[in-house]
């Protein structure tokens, strides 16, 4: 299981099956990290919620449209949140920095993919058809 992650955390994207790989487990991963924060935000309030269901909404068009603007979106709001949290660390935020930075990496990992996904939907090695 750790080989499986370590392959496809760092794998190089070579086919389109491998770019719609990568944005269905990036979209996945994107989907555990709404539920855990709607799980939080039973505990710490709404704010948390707001999260979660952008996460889940921008995720489900990265799912299920491949969507460059989406994947984009995902890394925007991503890089935000390792931002707001390294400013946050000396005022008693920023405690899941490692998660943030984890969430800003997929969404990179799915940027690539539909950016190579949308080039070359058959073969991204320039190989015939």
């Amino acid at each position: 299981m750790a080989s499986q992650w370590h392959s496809w955390f760092t794998k190089p994207i070579t086919t389109a099956d491998d770019a719609r790989q990568v944005i269905r487990d990036s979209a996945m991963a994107f989907y555990t990290l709404a539920g855990l924060q709607a799980a939080i935000s039973l505990v710490l309030g709404s704010g948390y919620l707001t999260d979660a269901a952008l996460y889940a909404g921008v995720a489900y068009w990265l799912h299920w449209r491949s969507s460059r603007v989406a994947a984009i979106l995902l890394l925007v709001i991503s890089v935000s949140v390792v931002v707001t949290g390294l400013n946050m660390i000396g005022g008693g935020g920023g405690r899941n920095i490692v998660l943030a930075v984890l969430a800003a990496w997929i969404s990179l990992r799915a940027v690539q993919a539909t950016f190579l996904l949308d080039d070359n939907k058959d073969d991204l090695n320039g190989g015939s058809a």
